[in-house]
């Protein structure tokens, strides 16, 4: 395929689910020159399809809310069974959140800054 000759490609390490949906978050450790309105390949084991950047924010690790992390790391059943006005419970899943995050960024930290990007699958995902 000559996509990969002419456009960026995200790739993903897992088939999550979010790559289901027509429009997804991803949080990258750096915007490798992204732009808003590129076309990128996504990746992953079993999928490829095309797809747009929507929106690129920079913000630190530890800025971005629990449910916004618990959707990109596909931890949305985990995340509705925490009691977030228990402050230990959220502790905990967050630290899990850093973990899984761990997984793609060793040495990540929670005052790192990230790139959250917004994706937007095309319409019918084959170009």
């Amino acid at each position: 395929m000559l996509w990969g000759e002419i456009m960026q490609t995200i790739k993903f390490k897992y088939d999550f689910k979010k790559l289901e949906n027509d429009e997804f978050l991803t949080i990258r450790r750096t915007d490798k020159g992204s732009e808003i309105g590129q076309s990128v390949i996504i990746k992953s084991p079993s999928m490829e399809f095309l797809a747009n950047v929507v929106e690129i924010e920079k913000i630190m690790l530890g800025d971005i809310s629990t449910i916004r992390l618990a959707r990109d790391l596909d931890l949305m059943e985990e995340y509705d069974k925490v009691d977030l006005i228990d402050a230990r419970q959220t502790y905990h899943f967050k630290q899990k959140c850093l973990e899984k995050l761990k997984e793609f960024y060793k040495d990540i930290k929670w005052n790192d800054c990230v790139y959250i990007f917004t994706i937007k699958a095309k319409r019918n995902r084959g170009g």
